[in-house]
Order: structure tokens, then C-alpha cells, then sequence
């Protein structure tokens, strides 16, 4: 950090030894001190006060730049509430008031709480929020064949799917994702839409190493054009997942996606487990890459976690 003053190294380097003058010290240097007798004094006290400018200054910016930090810090979103999840399906519930309960790749309407851990990053300005040890998630049902899984990462980061049951298979028909990013002078809001033509989450009927591909088209608030996502989900198979002690029957896909579009270039790859019985996401791991444009030069995003639902009975039920 000491090339940051700005200053010459060879003045930086030179410290006033026992039996060396200052004006010695400043000949070294390359600083004419020819003048002598009592001009000497003056000129010395001149060229302290150059040396005391430029380092005053960058301990100033030290001192701001700790603080503008610790202030990102801070500011950083906390886990997202349960209790205003809770509001959420109370009042979905109000406005329907069709069969609440689980059925063959439904779940049961309600609130679920996911543990796990997981980061988002962005390179430029370098920023990063980590997800809440606990992450609350809505099933909220839309008529009888279709309902939303909103799982909220944390208080600044959540995303929503349109799911719903056709030909006996459970398809994502939509997805909508939010993030907010505070760098103390503003908030940076982020939000992406998606729409699917083809997008198989589950097929009971699929074999081991079959694959359906996902095919999915959206827009990004801060990114003009259309941005789109392709790639297998395949199925690996059924498998038994611990769930809050018990033994469930899970099926287990993989998805390997790539995102092209708008100047954007990426991949995203996500193992998924859902309930044998009623479709309800049991475990998920994820991994995202992204570099997209901005006025300041291409970002990188990145995104990785995983999570694990806590209990198969939801906490508050629609």
C-alpha cells in the first residue's frame, strides 16, 4: 500500500540516520538543499509539510474507506422473516378458498422452513450477502392444478415458481426472481421473469438417465433484450432422503443450464429432490455463473448454496 501515496520511493525509503542531517537525507533524494546556513531550516520544514500532505490524505482515506466498508457490512440483508411469510399465505388463503391440502404433485399450501447456507457475489463494485441459516418458503395454491414455491433466501433475495401439473407430469410455467443490493448511498434492485415453454420438473414415469429439456425465455430489469436458458434436467432416479428424522422417497434430477442472451453469457447447474408423493422440494444445491454488460464494463455474478426443508409438515398451513 505504500506505492499508493504517490510519493517518490527513494524519499519514502530514507529515514535520517544518528550522524546524518536532514539536509543529507534530502541530497540522497535527488532535492537540492544547496543553500546554506540558516536558509537550511526553512527549506526543511517545506519539504516536511509536502511529505505530511499527501500522507495525512491517505490516512484519511484509510479511515473513510474502513468506514464506507463497515458500512457494507452492516448493511448486509438478514435472514428473511418467517412471520411475514406467514402474513403472505393468510392472506393468499382469504382470497381462494379451494382445497388447501396436498395431492399428487402438490403440496400441501403453507409455510416450510429450509436450513442451509449459501453466497451471492458480484465483481464490480466487489459486493457479496449470504443467505439466512433459516429460509422460509410459501406454497400458495392456484386452482387445482397449479401453486407457487416462493423460497426466500434472505430479507433482500427471493424467487417464485409457477408450477403446474400437465399430462401427469409437474412443469414450471413461470419464475420470477428479486434482489437487492445496499451500497450504503442507494439500493440496487434487481428483478428477472421468466417464462417456459418446456420445462419438465417431474415425470413419475421417467426412467433412470432420461432427460427433458428446459427451454426458457426473460427479460432482466437492468439488461435490455431477452435473455434465455437451455439444458437437460435429468432424471438420476428415486432415492431416500432424511427429512427431520424420517425416512422420504425423493426423486432426484440434475439441471445444467446455459444462459445466453443480451450480452449475457453463463451457466447454472442445480440438483433438485422432491416428495415422492406430493412434489414438495425436499433438497437443492446450485451453482451460477453469469457475466453480463454494464455502463462500467462487464460483471461477474455468482451464486452458490444449498438447502434442505426442515420438517414435511408446514409451520403455518393456508
Amino acid at each position: 500500500m505504500g506505492s499508493s501515496l504517490g510519493l517518490p520511493g527513494r524519499l519514502v525509503n530514507k529515514t535520517p540516520g544518528k550522524g546524518t542531517s536532514m539536509a543529507d537525507t534530502l541530497n540522497q533524494a535527488g532535492l537540492d538543499t544547496s543553500s546554506g546556513g540558516p536558509g537550511d531550516k526553512p527549506a526543511e520544514k517545506h519539504h516536511r509539510k509536502r511529505w505530511l500532505i499527501p500522507l495525512v490524505a491517505f490516512v484519511v482515506l484509510l479511515v473513510v474507506g474502513g468506514v464506507f466498508f463497515l458500512l457494507l457490512e452492516l448493511r448486509k440483508p438478514g435472514p428473511a422473516s418467517v412471520g411475514d411469510a406467514e402474513k403472505e399465505v393468510e392472506q393468499a388463503s382469504a382470497a381462494d378458498s379451494g382445497d388447501s391440502g396436498s395431492s399428487a404433485l402438490r403440496p400441501a399450501e403453507g409455510v416450510y422452513v429450509y436450513q442451509g447456507e449459501g453466497s451471492e457475489s458480484i465483481n464490480v463494485p466487489p459486493l457479496s450477502q449470504d443467505d439466512g441459516s433459516e429460509m422460509p418458503a410459501e406454497v400458495i395454491h392456484h386452482g387445482s392444478d397449479c401453486w407457487t414455491f416462493k423460497l426466500e433466501y434472505n430479507s433482500a433475495h427471493w424467487e417464485e415458481d409457477l408450477n403446474c401439473v400437465e399430462n401427469g407430469q409437474l412443469v414450471q410455467k413461470k419464475s420470477t426472481t428479486f434482489q437487492q443490493w445496499d451500497i450504503v448511498t442507494e439500493k440496487l434492485t434487481n428483478t428477472t421473469n421468466f417464462t417456459c415453454e418446456s420445462a419438465v420438473l417431474v415425470d413419475p414415469s421417467a426412467s433412470e438417465g432420461e432427460s427433458f429439456d428446459q427451454d426458457c425465455v426473460g427479460t432482466n430489469s437492468d439488461v435490455e433484450g431477452e435473455t434465455h436458458t437451455d439444458g437437460p434436467s435429468t432424471f438420476v432416479g428415486k432415492e431416500t432422503v432424511r427429512i427431520d428424522g424420517k425416512d422420504v422417497e425423493a426423486y432426484h434430477f440434475k439441471q445444467h443450464q446455459q444462459i445466453s442472451g443480451s450480452g449475457q453469457e453463463g451457466r447454472q447447474e442445480f440438483e433438485m429432490w422432491y416428495a415422492v408423493d406430493t412434489a414438495l422440494p425436499l433438497k437443492q444445491t446450485r451453482k451460477i455463473t453469469l457475466v453480463t454488460p454494464s455502463p462500467i464494463g462487464k460483471i461477474t455474478y455468482t451464486e452458490e448454496g444449498h438447502w434442505e426443508v426442515s420438517s414435511l409438515t408446514p409451520e403455518h398451513s393456508g
